[in-house]
């Protein structure tokens, strides 16, 4: 009887080894099976994102330029460039300024909610502030989408234990940003694909935030930089349409 409630007990703590065992070596398949690709994953996929035409996103932080208070929304048609800002100077004048990313066009502005005639409070120099500022923000909130390109080159990533949890570490280069910019440098995706840390000779941003903007598609809202403050940039709203109204993009 004895040998027998022995081998029982034997047979139970060889099957909990076993399932521990199973779970462990699942999990380093998961986290070996990471790839580039992942980032899709991670923010709901690539069809999400090509079928995102309208995005809108209020961010603070990271400001470029003097000019605008810290707060700033911008509406964007990613199919053709048009883009509508709305924020205000610093000297508390109310912005609407109607332009193409794409072109680099400016199309109208509106100060105060009038079309200024000779304005010499906003010149050329202002809108190109503005344009920079824009750049700015994308690039961050982007991110994501921007390692899938045929320039890109990847090297052999590596495993690495952030705050008790098992991430991929990419190097990178010659990837391009929504701003135009190369991205040489790393990245850091979690278990899920998504990216939770940049690293470039110029800035090393930590990344969370991740929030479903519409229809599945899941963007980063905060990066916190690592030496400077100043840099840190949250998008407070980010939101993604199908259709929007006409006059969005052509009127007050």
């Amino acid at each position: 009887m004895g040998n027998k409630f022995q081998n029982m007990n034997y047979l139970k703590i060889m099957l909990v080894l076993l399932v521990l065992l199973v779970g462990h070596s699942v999990s380093l398949i998961a986290q070996e099976n990471i790839s580039l690709l992942s980032v899709w994953e991670g923010i709901g996929g690539k069809s999400k994102w090509e079928s995102t035409k309208f995005i809108l996103f209020t961010s603070q932080g990271n400001e470029t330029t003097k000019l605008l208070s810290s707060e700033r929304t911008f509406l964007i048609d990613r199919s053709s460039g048009r883009c509508r800002f709305e924020g205000k100077t610093t000297s508390n004048q109310s912005i609407v300024l109607l332009f193409n990313y794409k072109s680099k066009q400016l199309d109208k502005l509106y100060l105060n909610g009038a079309e200024p005639k000779g304005s010499k409070t906003f010149t050329s120099f202002h809108f190109q502030q503005i344009i920079e500022q824009f750049f700015e923000d994308t690039k961050l909130l982007f991110l994501p989408s921007s390692f899938d390109q045929s320039n890109t080159i990847v090297g052999t990533p590596s495993q690495k234990i952030i705050n008790t949890e098992k991430t991929t570490v990419f190097p990178i280069s010659s990837a391009l940003l929504f701003d135009g910019s190369i991205f040489n440098g790393k990245i850091t995706l979690n278990i899920a694909g998504q990216i939770i840390r940049s690293e470039t000779n110029q800035n090393i941003y930590t990344i969370s935030g991740y929030k479903d903007i519409g229809g599945g598609l899941n963007l980063p809202t905060a990066f916190k930089h690592t030496t400077s403050p100043s840099k840190n940039c949250t998008f407070t709203t980010v939101a993604a349409f199908t259709d929007m109204e006409e006059g969005k993009f052509t009127t007050l």
